[in-house]
Parts: C-alpha cells; structure tokens; sequence
C-alpha cells in the first residue's frame, strides 16, 4: 500500500495538519496516529478507500524488543512508562541527551527525576504529554514525539 502524503488533499481532504500540529504529520506518507485510533494509519491515494491501516510489526509474547526495535510499555494513552531505546522522532530528528543544555535548554531533570531521564538520548514522556517525546538536536526544532509502537496489556 502507498500513502497519501499528510499535505496533500487529493484525493482525500483533510484537516488532520491544523487539527494535530505536534503528531509527526509534514510533507511525507508515512503511517501515523495522529488522533488516538487504534492502530497507525494513512489515507490512502484512491478516493473509494479513504484511508486504511499501517503494518508496522507486532508484539513479541513478552516484554523486550519488537519489529522495528521498539520496546514494551502499557500506558496505552500516553507511554508514560516507556523505559525503551528509540532516540529518533517520528521525522528522522535524532534525540537531545536529556543532561544536555544544547541546543535546548531545560529542567526536566529536576522537574521530573523519577521518570526514566539520565545521560541518554531515548524517547521519554516525563511529564504528560501526549506521547513519547525528545528534544531534538535540531536547533530549529525543539521538540518531537517519537515512533515507539503500540502499548501491550502487560510487560515481563
């Protein structure tokens, strides 16, 4: 299956761009969940089937690497616990160490010292966001949320 691009509206329209600005959506067509469906998915470039689902791997029956090299984590809504190894956004932007002050200063260490922060560069979501998410070594982008797969109902 190919995908239609996120900024074209042909032959599907849409206003998934300005209803979710910070979901990893731009000028690609690469598989996304940028409102909370069930699974990532794309439109897709024939008006009868407006979009359909993505194959991005599966789980593995217990906690630890899955396709793609994503970890385990069950916090379906936000992943807040996710404790794994991805340090690139959903863009291909690669990861700020979360001890570095560069290119983006900040506090989340001392904010939030309890939730999975350290001398890495792995995607995180220390304080509630909407998903994983990194600084980035952009310096024109702060920040990104990050490709991590899909919760599983447990973890070990």
């Amino acid at each position: 299956m190919t995908c239609q691009k996120w900024t074209s509206q042909t032959p599907n329209s849409h206003t998934k761009l300005q209803d979710h600005p910070y979901k990893g959506l731009g000028d690609h067509n690469f598989c996304r969940n940028p409102d909370r469906e069930d699974w990532v998915w794309c439109y897709v470039p024939d008006p009868s089937e407006r979009y359909e689902y993505c194959d991005i791997g599966s789980a593995q029956p217990t906690c630890g690497l899955i396709n793609h090299g994503i970890e385990c984590f069950t916090d379906y809504l936000l992943a807040a616990d996710y404790r794994g190894y991805v340090n690139e956004t959903v863009n291909g932007r690669t990861c700020q160490k979360w001890t570095s002050q560069k290119p983006f200063k900040h506090k989340m260490l001392q904010n939030h010292p309890t939730k999975g922060l350290g001398d890495h560069n792995f995607c995180r979501n220390p304080d509630r966001e909407d998903w994983a998410w990194c600084y980035t070594t952009d310096p024109s982008v702060r920040y990104e949320y990050c490709n991590i797969g899909r919760a599983q109902p447990t973890c070990g």
